[in-house]
């Protein structure tokens, strides 16, 4: 029950966070990636909590979540104008660090553990739940390495311009 009641909690705040991405869509870029990943999530939890199955991939999903103070922190500091402060650089470099670890490679270690080593235990599930993870993991994970790439792309760049600010400070 408890982690039935997890799955449709992910279900709520997901449906609410589809509403503001929504309602936002022109002042935030990447709006497909986020539809996608909005559907694809509340098809997969949604399912997750009817059927009852695949709560041991689901539920350790839910530590994705994780990284959301950092990546939220920094679109505030962002749209405040607050990007040359080192709260800005700090909270990039703890976002990059929270995506690689949980986003990344948890995030690849569930796909092995449950869709490879123990694939046996999957294919024992109703082919409808069967066909739809096959399908929605894979989604999570492309979406999950493209925007890991963004943030490795902004981390690099921002301490490119630290560097290159040091260096121009050793040279006065």
């Amino acid at each position: 029950p408890l982690t039935t009641l997890c799955c449709v909690a992910m279900c709520g705040y997901t449906a609410w966070d589809t509403l503001l991405v929504v309602r936002y869509r022109r002042e935030w870029s990447g709006f497909g990636m986020y539809a996608v990943h909005h559907a694809g999530s509340i098809l997969a939890w949604g399912l997750c909590a009817v059927t009852g199955y695949a709560h041991v991939i689901a539920v350790p999903a839910l530590l994705m979540e994780a990284t959301g103070p950092f990546v939220n922190l920094r679109y505030f500091l962002s749209t405040a104008g607050l990007k040359e402060g080192k709260l800005y650089l700090v909270n990039g470099v703890l976002m990059f660090f929270s995506f690689l670890v949980i986003r990344v490679i948890f995030n690849w270690w569930l796909y092995l553990s449950r869709f490879w080593w123990q694939r046996e235990l999957m294919w024992q599930l109703p082919p409808a739940i069967v066909l739809s993870f096959n399908l929605l993991f894979p989604v999570n994970l492309l979406l999950q390495m493209m925007w890991f790439a963004k943030i490795t792309k902004g981390v690099l760049a921002v301490l490119a311009r630290c560097h290159a600010d040091g260096l121009r400070e050793r040279e006065l």
